[in-house]
């Protein structure tokens, strides 16, 4: 205990002055001989304890009034065995999450308002000098002293990746660690969403207490949660699905988009969807709300041949009452990357032509490439297909041009044995051009043949397998479906109609790994039930292989006969020609990579806020760490290592953007000096669309394995804090204590004159 008014407790001596005026007059009375006396003998001895023990009392309250209203105004407080650092700077690391979870909004604000309100409170009252360092879950680091905070808190924004407590706490001690000052603090303002307490972030939580510990001084830790218990929605809008038909189209094709939206809590009578490219509005619907649901198909007709975002957006419609609010809107927006190409070529090279309908061998893959443009049997392209067919015969295939120069795809179906001029130009086609071949079995494959002659001395065989002997099932095989992760085939895993499964396979042939294994890269990407391999595919150099088991058309299967055989073949021969070209949506946090014509082209990203910076491609090849500076955001661009798979896929394109600041969610646009575009989609990642708060019991659990104490609200936390820094005073305690010996002396007086 210490006193912080000391002189004042001087004051306590004054308990002398009733203690003096006692040892005076205790004895100031004279003797005189009564004859009466000696009847009050026997009573006064019986009662002069009892008088003793008052007289001693009243003493006693007299002299502890000065002595405790001396302590009083001293002030004193208690301390345990450490001295107060009372003002004295400290260096604190502030943990926030701004994630896109901490935007769900209770009452009049968002749980990151309440974040950033209880940390400025928190650094409000810190000594001169002090340093604070704000981490936040978007990977930022922020320095200022209390006079700055302020500023610097206003800068944070919600965005970025999922919270990483177990990162963030790291990145915490290793600040600390290198921290000058004594007295070192950290604080947690976060982990409010239930997906932030999974069970390997609970179970490091020790390890890092441990690494906490052993830190010297040993910073106090502390978690403050200013949000209580957990709520339920009042409402919340949110897009369920946003599903294109296809994710590569061509100029003029209407692609319908499949768009759901779903309610939790009180639901509107409608709302209103809306599908712009760009920035620009192409379609607004509004949809009637049954059953907490709402769903359309949108029509969305490509324009231009490029790379872009469209962002597809749901809202209350107008006019619905003004008391519904979307408690969270993060979940409102989808951004979705597709491409407008124009036509791909692709050559058809049939094993057995004929001049009757569906009679030949590619004439059902025509047809699922071609399903809008077949005139007089020959299928031209009149603007709504994405494939430009064009049928080739064998042995022709070096001397056949097209306006284009050379095409996308090689489809070899059932061809027996490929002439040895073919052999050579397909292998050029595939390995040094990063063409596509697509080879289909049939009754007159020559196995040995395409083993010997289609290879290349530097990547071995072309074919993923070797084709070995004809397989037949009197009843059928059918495919298995329920296991597909090909990205191009998974969505026909599972589906009640249109699936794989209803086919059948009469025949086909085996497919065997060769000998050596010279193919292993190749990956097997449908079978059938028996586990029989029935599609492989492999990299080859710059360009990819496609092999089937069985034929193009119904002689050895029924799958051409079915209706999801023209969306198999799109879809497969979409992904295998534009895959590596344009890569899918990231999640916020992660960095887009692109790969452009050349390197050390010049280029510049625009953000959705609009703030634009300059970035110069690296060498798709080099996995060195080519930085550029951002002066916005003091973020780093780096070069990721896996440039050799990309640069198979994407022909001659040897250079790469990487960006890295994706905090914010939207569309990314790269133009180039010349003026091309590239778009890029960033979304919410989906943990944070999942804003569910943990309940009070599992955040007190994790900060007792953390081994910091848990401060159930930010006046929880003040409190405490000073009781820390200044001590715990007691002073009201002693002033009641005055009162209360105040009360007592005339009572304990009164009682003596009256014994």
């Amino acid at each position: 205990m210490i006193l912080i008014n000391w002189l004042l407790a001087l004051g306590a001596l004054a308990f002398t002055v009733p203690l003096t005026i006692h040892l005076l007059f205790r004895n100031r009375f004279e003797v005189v001989d009564w004859a009466a006396m000696r009847f009050l003998r026997a009573v006064v001895q019986q009662n002069r304890r009892r008088v003793r023990l008052r007289n001693l009392l009243l003493l006693l309250i007299r002299c502890a009034i000065p002595v405790l209203l001396a302590f009083c105004l001293a002030k004193p407080v208690l301390t345990g065995w450490q001295q107060p650092r009372g003002d004295s700077p400290v260096a604190m690391v502030l943990i926030l999450d701004n994630s896109y979870s901490s935007a769900v909004r209770i009452e009049d604000r968002s749980r990151f308002e309440t974040s950033i309100a209880t940390a400025l409170e928190i650094t409000r009252s810190l000594g001169r000098g002090s340093e604070i360092t704000v981490l936040t879950s978007d990977g930022l680091s922020r320095s200022s002293d209390p006079a700055g905070i302020a500023n610097r808190l206003a800068e944070i924004e919600v965005g970025g990746g999922p919270l990483a407590l177990e990162s963030l706490l790291g990145r915490a001690l290793r600040v600390i660690a290198e921290s000058s000052f004594s007295t070192r603090q950290i604080v947690l303002i976060t982990g409010q969403t239930a997906s932030d307490y999974s069970r390997a972030t609970l179970d490091a939580l020790p390890g890092i207490a441990e690494r906490i510990a052993a830190i010297s001084p040993p910073p106090e830790v502390d978690w403050v949660d200013p949000f209580g218990e957990p709520r339920e929605f009042e409402m919340n809008l949110r897009l369920h699905r946003v599903e294109p038909a296809t994710e590569v189209s061509v100029v003029g094709q209407s692609v319908p988009w499949f768009v759901e939206a779903r309610i939790d809590g009180d639901s509107p009578r409608r709302v209103e969807f809306r599908l712009s490219v760009h920035g620009a509005t192409d379609v607004r619907q509004s949809v009637e709300v049954r059953g907490g649901t709402a769903s359309t198909v949108i029509p969305l007709v490509a324009e231009r041949v490029g790379k872009h975002v469209a962002e597809v957006s749901v809202s209350v419609a107008d006019g619905e009452p003004g008391t519904i609010t979307d408690q969270f809107t993060p979940d409102d927006r989808i951004w979705q990357a597709f491409r407008v190409l124009d036509p791909i070529d692709v050559w058809l090279v049939d094993g057995k032509p004929s001049a009757e309908p569906l009679a030949g061998d590619t004439d059902f893959l025509a047809v699922a490439l071609n399903p809008f443009s077949l005139a007089g049997g020959e299928p031209t392209y009149d603007g709504g297909d994405l494939f430009r067919t064009q049928k080739v015969r064998s042995g022709r295939l070096a001397e056949t041009r097209t306006e284009e120069g050379r095409p996308s795809v090689v489809v070899l179906a059932d061809v027996a044995r490929p002439p040895l001029d073919d052999c050579r130009w397909l292998t050029d086609f595939v390995q040094d051009e990063g063409g596509t071949l697509v080879v289909f079995g049939g009754p007159s494959i020559d196995p040995a043949w395409y083993h010997e002659q289609l290879s290349a001395a530097a990547t071995g065989p072309l074919l993923p397998l070797r084709f070995g002997a004809t397989v037949s099932a009197e009843s059928g095989a059918t495919i298995d479906d329920a296991r597909l992760t090909y990205p191009p085939l998974a969505v026909f895993s599972g589906r009640e109609q249109g699936t794989l499964a209803a086919a059948t396979v009469q025949q086909w042939l085996e497919l065997l790994p060769h000998d050596g294994d010279q193919a292993g890269e190749s990956q097997v990407v449908l079978r059938l039930e028996g586990g029989e391999p029935l599609m492989a595919v492999r990299s080859v150099g710059r360009g990819r292989v496609l092999q089937v088991a069985t034929t193009a058309n119904g002689v050895w299967n029924t799958l051409p006969l079915r209706p999801v055989f023209v969306p198999l073949i799109q879809r497969l021969l979409a992904f295998l020609t534009v895959d590596g070209e344009f890569a899918a949506s990231v999640a916020a946090g992660q960095p887009i990579t692109l790969l452009v014509d050349s390197a050390g082209s010049r280029w510049s990203v625009t953000t959705p806020d609009g703030r634009t910076q300059r970035l110069i491609a690296a060498d798709a090849q080099d996995v060195s760490a080519a930085r550029q500076s951002q002066d916005d955001a003091d973020r780093e661009v780096r070069i990721s290592s896996s440039a050799g798979d990309e640069l198979q896929s994407a022909g001659a394109k040897t250079g790469r953007l990487v960006w890295q600041a994706t905090n914010r969610a939207g569309a990314y646009r790269f133009t180039s000096e010349d003026g091309e575009a590239i778009w890029a989609a960033v979304n919410v990642p989906a943990a944070d669309l999942r804003p569910t708060l943990a309940d009070v019991a599992t955040r007190r659990a994790a900060a007792e394995r953390l081994a910091a104490r848990y401060h159930e609200s930010l006046d929880a936390f003040l409190v405490d804090d000073s009781n820390r820094r200044f001590g715990r005073g007691i002073w009201q305690y002693l002033l009641i204590a005055v009162l209360a010996a105040l009360i007592l002396e005339p009572v304990v007086q009164q009682r003596r004159l009256s014994a």
